[in-house]
């Protein structure tokens, strides 16, 4: 028998795949997979856990290292799947990736994404009327959902800046638009 193996003869798991264990003081099992590298060239990993192995390995769908060819869609996808939130930030994530950045800038490959590029999608995205159910038009798109979109899209760039993809946030950089006030009238 091969020393691979182990005693128990036990295979390996696939190479890239990670690991997993069950972790008996906390009755729960874990996996950790490498997902990129950090900038000083060590392995960054993403580990997550479930109380049984079925509801964890769905979990590890998309977690794969990315490629260098990577495009923003297919990063965005991925960090919504490796992040853990709310439920309620976890729906206003995906909101906005799927229905704002992967249809504008899901296309474009990460390390060529420009701030001009984000700040002519956030135009497009103000000028674009919100869609109302069952009625022609609509109202234009608020200022503050953009700027959320925003917060997102740079909160997604800025993993993909950990993980060694690109080396700067281009979200940081990207001219937001203003915000307008509103008066208060208290009476």
């Amino acid at each position: 028998r091969s020393g691979m193996a182990g005693k128990r003869g036990k295979s390996r798991r696939a190479r890239g795949t990670g690991s997993l264990f069950h972790d008996t003081r906390r009755d729960r099992w874990i996996s950790r997979t490498i997902v990129g590298k950090k900038p000083d060239g060590t392995p960054l990993y993403v580990t997550r856990s479930a109380k049984t192995q079925t509801e964890l390995l769905p979990k590890l769908e998309g977690l794969r290292a990315p490629g260098p060819r990577t495009t923003v869609g297919q990063w965005a996808t991925t960090w919504l799947k490796s992040i853990d939130l709310s439920p309620k930030s976890m729906d206003n994530c995906r909101l906005s990736v799927t229905g704002y950045i992967c249809p504008s800038l899901g296309r474009v490959q990460l390390t060529a994404l420009t701030p001009h590029q984000i700040e002519s999608a956030a135009r497009t995205w103000l000028a674009t009327p919100k869609p109302r159910k069952n009625l022609p038009g609509g109202e234009p798109r608020s200022v503050n959902s953009v700027l959320l979109v925003l917060a997102h899209l740079r909160t997604c760039l800025a993993a993909a800046v950990r993980a060694g993809l690109i080396p700067t946030n281009p979200a940081s950089s990207a001219k937001k638009p203003k915000s307008v006030k509103t008066p208060i009238d208290p009476f």
